[in-house]
């Protein structure tokens, strides 16, 4: 999560079509450092492996700034994996 690719799923949000009320969102958030749309976890686990991980209910959906920023990470080969329950979160381990 550098401030190239924050810049990258940004641009590619805009160009994409968002409201203004998500662009603001969007400006304020890359602004301070954090981007939004970002995974909950980042698991630094063994054998040089990183996880992304986004926490969502069983019927819990990914906001339009996760799918977006899930959407350019799976694109650079970076998978965001999506648990629903403690036992998916563990089983990714």
């Amino acid at each position: 999560n550098t401030p190239f690719a924050r810049e990258a799923a940004y641009a590619e949000l805009v160009h994409g079509g968002i409201t203004m009320a998500q662009q603001t969102a969007l400006t304020r958030s890359a602004l301070s450092g954090w981007a939004l749309g970002e995974p909950d976890f980042v698991i630094l686990a063994g054998a040089g492996r990183v996880l992304f991980v986004e926490c969502k209910t069983r019927t819990g959906k990914l906001s339009p700034a996760q799918a977006a920023l899930k959407h350019h990470a799976e694109k650079l080969g970076h998978p965001i994996h999506v648990v629903r329950s403690l036992d998916d979160f563990l089983n990714l381990l």
